[in-house]
């Protein structure tokens, strides 16, 4: 649940101010539910190609405590911190990031590039019984091989201090898909994707939902995911690596200018004991 306002256009810029509660009840364990509280402020900065679900440039300071950042918005088309871990007991965190893309097409890109950056702070400030620091830097870039081919690529890494906190993890629909999420942990990260984004199906035109959403193609993607997490040391934990397969399902909205992507990966692990595959379904791509 998630409930705030937001007051755009301060001092006749393009400056918003606000406020949001959220209440997130996990279906896993109980230490993965949080109740947050944020309080931000966002400069958006000149965009590129923009689609509704799309996080538009900006950079933002915010106020948070408990807060899951970046799952506020629709659909998350505001800024994207992932890979964040965040506890259930009292935090308090000041922070800032940094979202810029040229990019294009949305939603899906065959050139240009996208850089987010986020730093954290946790105090004893506002009731908060944590302390750390956290820095991420992601970068993602496309290519187009030939017409509705492409190839996109991202590297992320992230480190923090302390160094003996849980601070990060990978396991996840987004980041190394064939591991269970949060599977993977530690104070510092190092992620590197490749995906192969080919067409399936164009023009469909299948109409659902009383022509709300009609389906407007199907494209493939093959990826590979390289990945790892370590605390005090970089050879302390090995690297885990996966491989998969994807579709996605293109839905134009209302008007056939505005797209949703239907995400669904099947990914197998390179590394892990058991070699269980995992399935994963969301809304626009990986990355």
């Amino acid at each position: 649940s998630l409930a705030g306002f937001q007051r755009h256009h301060l001092f006749s810029k393009q400056i918003s101010l606000g406020f949001e509660f959220l209440n997130r009840d996990s279906r896993g364990e109980e230490n993965e539910d949080l109740k947050s509280y944020k309080l931000y402020l966002r400069k958006e900065l000149l965009s590129a190609d923009q689609s509704m679900l799309s996080p538009k440039n900006n950079l933002s300071l915010y106020l948070l405590h408990n807060q899951k950042y970046a799952d506020t918005g629709l659909l998350g088309s505001k800024e994207e911190a992932g890979n964040n871990r965040y506890r259930q007991s009292s935090e308090s965190l000041a922070g800032w990031s940094c979202y810029l893309a040229d990019a294009g097409p949305m939603p899906d890109p065959k050139l240009g590039q996208r850089l987010n950056f986020n730093q954290e702070f946790a105090g004893h400030f506002l009731g908060g019984r944590e302390y750390f620091i956290r820095t991420s830097l992601e970068l993602d870039k496309y290519f187009q091989l030939f017409p509705d081919h492409k190839i996109a690529l991202r590297l992320k890494g992230g480190g923090g201090h302390p160094k003996d906190k849980y601070l990060f993890y990978l396991g996840s629909e987004k980041d190394l898909r064939g591991y269970g999420y949060k599977d993977v942990k530690g104070s510092s990260i190092l992620l590197g994707s490749c995906e192969y984004r080919f067409p399936l199906a164009d023009d469909i035109d299948w109409p659902l939902f009383g022509k709300t959403l009609n389906l407007n193609r199907i494209q493939g993607v093959a990826f590979f995911d390289i990945g790892k997490a370590w605390y005090s040391h970089f050879n302390d934990a090995g690297t885990k690596r996966d491989v998969g397969l994807g579709l996605r399902l293109y839905f134009n909205v209302l008007v056939p200018i505005e797209q949703i992507v239907l995400r669904i990966d099947f990914a197998r692990p390179l590394d892990a004991e058991d070699k269980d595959s995992r399935l994963w379904v969301g809304i626009s791509h990986a990355f």
